[in-house]
């Protein structure tokens, strides 16, 4: 009983100890911009990916 009080006090700290890693601030001054456009990517997917797949399982299921 008492080596299972151990392993629960050894996960809950280290449990513990990663939500405050994890939600520590890490904001730094520096902001880096990309030039990447992201409208554009999403545009093609729609335009030559989803919209024709959609319109293909649409005919597949109308018979």
């Amino acid at each position: 009983m008492k080596s299972f009080k151990l392993v629960f006090l050894l996960i809950a700290i280290t449990t513990l100890g990663g939500f405050v890693w994890s939600c520590s601030d890490n904001s730094s001054s520096d902001t880096t911009t990309d030039s990447f456009n992201r409208e554009e990517m999403l545009s093609n997917w729609a335009d030559n990916i989803i919209i024709p797949s959609y319109q293909s399982l649409r005919s597949v299921l109308m018979f």
